[in-house]
């Protein structure tokens, strides 16, 4: 695993006072001598002269033969695309080989996709997604925060790119929590799902802290409001009653100006 790329020189005065390099020979002279490249890599596997990738046990000695990988090679690290193993791409200047991702080793542990903003991140778990409900390995539950992968994507050039459901139609089920988006957007959806104020619990106001700025002292009071009021805390909380005020002041430690700030949050 490659993760790191720098340039190194042997002597300082190249950064101040760069060489002429018009002339072949003194570019020939100071590149991969006086300047040259570094790169940081992580051992992962290691083929045997049979061929078979096993895991690194130690690392490479000095002056060892750096070769580019061969197809042969990737294919005996990523298999053959078959029933389970799944084609994801092509590496940079190896347009002839295949990634085959093992579905069924992939779906066994925790995954993630990391990258900066619009290098694919979505597009990539996508072809992820498809291929693992394609080949039936595993059952998604996604929680689809920007309409990425249900009905339709559109890409940064505005084009639209079929989702999950057009692509596998029965085998997928879209909720939304929100109808008037799904209808305006004329994205499809198969049903709309409601959460009532009883099914609201102080953790998940927890959980939103930071987003709706509460204080520690109202996060404290849900909670002593949940205790106090079982599970209709919320909706006692939004009718704010006068005479639940003065209760809630007498009996509990909770302040009249948290009680009112929670109500308004």
């Amino acid at each position: 695993m490659l993760t790191d790329i720098e340039l190194q020189i042997t002597n300082n005065d190249l950064q101040s006072v760069p060489p002429d390099i018009s002339d072949p020979f003194t570019r020939d002279v100071y590149s991969g001598t006086a300047a040259y490249g570094t790169i940081r890599v992580t051992p992962m596997l290691s083929i045997d002269k049979d061929g078979t990738p096993k895991p690194v046990k130690s690392i490479p000695g000095h002056f060892k033969q750096v070769v580019n990988a061969t197809e042969e090679d990737v294919n005996a690290v990523f298999g053959q695309e078959d029933a389970t193993h799944f084609n994801v791409g092509v590496p940079l200047e190896l347009e002839q080989t295949q990634i085959n991702l093992d579905l069924r080793r992939l779906v066994e542990r925790s995954v993630g996709v990391f990258g900066k903003s619009g290098t694919g991140k979505s597009f990539l778990t996508r072809v992820l997604l498809s291929g693992i409900i394609q080949r039936g390995q595993a059952v998604n539950l996604i929680f689809d925060m920007h309409n990425d992968y249900g009905w339709e994507i559109v890409d940064e050039r505005g084009a639209r790119v079929k989702g999950l459901f057009q692509l596998f139609g029965d085998k997928i089920t879209i909720l939304t929590l929100d109808a008037e988006s799904s209808r305006r957007r004329n994205a499809k959806y198969h049903a709309e799902i409601k959460l009532a104020y009883s099914d609201i619990e102080p953790e998940d106001i927890a959980m939103l802290k930071i987003t709706m700025n509460l204080s520690d002292a109202m996060i404290d009071a849900a909670y002593t409001l949940r205790k106090l009021w079982g599970r209709n805390w919320i909706t006692r909380l939004l009718e704010g009653d006068p005479d639940d005020l003065v209760y809630i002041g007498e009996s509990t430690n909770v302040l009249e100006g948290t009680f009112t700030a929670l109500q308004r949050r």
